[in-house]
């Protein structure tokens, strides 16, 4: 799966591509989900102190790459980041120049939930209201008693 699927969960069905940086030109958004992932990283301990911190290093040196790109690229789009840690990394696309930006934030793992939940039940997960609640990286939760299909 990736983030993009779960992230499908706010929209109507949208087709993804792939494409060149100049594709991106007449973009109000560009959501960026490259990255190290938990695994590759080393990050796939939740007792980890560090957590998910310890794909920064990683993650900042890709986004040096492709951020200046995308916004040579689409100047007025707004930059969505959901590469784990979002914040961090959001905090990076602004020094590099990018003032537009907004994180998932841990809202991502709500949406993970959903869309399992959704698969699991047949049903679409933009039809399921549900929530994950947790201490970012630490805890995470579902709220079963919370969730339901529409």
């Amino acid at each position: 799966m990736t983030n993009v699927q779960y992230g499908a969960v706010l929209s109507l069905p949208i087709a993804v591509r792939d494409g060149n940086y100049s594709d991106l030109a007449a973009s109000s958004v560009v959501m960026i989900t490259a990255g190290v992932n938990e695994k590759g990283g080393g990050a796939t301990d939740r007792c980890d102190p560090v957590g998910r911190l310890r794909l920064l290093e990683a993650n900042a040196a890709l986004f040096q790459d492709i951020v200046p790109k995308i916004h040579y690229s689409a100047p007025d789009s707004l930059i969505l980041v959901v590469t784990d840690p979002v914040d961090a990394l959001a905090d990076v696309v602004r020094i590099l120049g990018h003032e537009r930006v907004l994180t998932t934030g841990t809202s991502l793992d709500t949406f993970r939930y959903q869309f399992h939940l959704g698969k699991r039940l047949n049903v679409s997960a933009s039809d399921v209201e549900a929530l994950v609640q947790f201490l970012w990286d630490k805890l995470m939760e579902p709220v079963a008693l919370h969730s339901q299909v529409l």
